[in-house]
């Protein structure tokens, strides 16, 4: 890890404890040291969230055995959130991942901090990165696993993640000789608009906001 170009110092590092334990908490994913190697299974996101947690010395196995998962809410595409509950000695918390601007609606801050978030998380979007937004909070009184829990509510922000997911070799190349060939061509990806937009630039496929389409799965 490197903070401004520097190692992270042990300040540093006790500041990102608390995002570091939220991602091996909120996770369904694997990894595990082996042969001098790492071995993992699971979603490539999770995996990554897994990887950056263990380089500040968290575990996701060690973790739970001190605060196990008593209730969770599983990512969905339409939901755009996971969250999952475990017990703490103040009390039951929720840990919580998901889109920026899906996470945002559950924090307990003002509007200026909400905008300030929001875009810092366009920044990193429009460099490529794919970006999640990391919380906890306090859970509902009388939480268990027997029962659906509410959405979560009431959230600090413990930080944004941005992953870089890297054009495959010779992808730019391909997009070239096809476009050269007259073919149109046109991508389609779960990521963030703006996020798409800056990979959509690196492949000459797009220029412009109004080149991207959204939509949403009807009800």
């Amino acid at each position: 890890f490197l903070h401004e170009g520097l190692p992270l110092q042990p300040d540093d590092a006790s500041r990102m404890a608390d995002l570091a334990r939220a991602s091996v908490l909120c996770n369904e994913a694997e990894l595990h040291h082996h042969d001098g190697g790492y071995v993992w299974r699971g979603d490539p996101t999770d995996v990554a969230m897994l990887t950056m947690a263990y380089k500040l010395g968290w575990r996701r196995e060690d973790t739970l055995e001190r605060r196990p998962e008593i209730n969770s809410i599983p990512f969905e595409p339409e939901r755009q959130y996971a969250a999952t509950y475990h017990p703490f000695p103040d009390g039951m918390r929720a840990m919580v991942k998901g889109a920026p601007e899906r996470v945002l609606t559950m924090l307990d801050v003002d509007k200026a901090t909400k905008k300030r978030i929001q875009q810092m998380a366009v920044e990193m979007a429009q460099s490529g990165y794919r970006v999640l937004a990391v919380a906890q909070g306090t859970a509902p009184p009388g939480l268990d696993g027997h029962v659906a829990p509410p959405e979560p509510a009431g959230l600090t922000c413990l930080g944004l993640v941005g992953m870089i997911d890297p054009l495959r070799e010779g992808v730019e190349d391909a997009i070239s000789d096809v476009h050269s060939a007259g073919v149109k061509t046109m991508m389609i990806t779960g990521d963030h608009p703006v996020t798409a937009l800056a990979i959509s630039r690196q492949l000459g496929l797009a220029e412009r906001e109004d080149q991207v389409v959204t939509g949403r799965k009807r009800p």
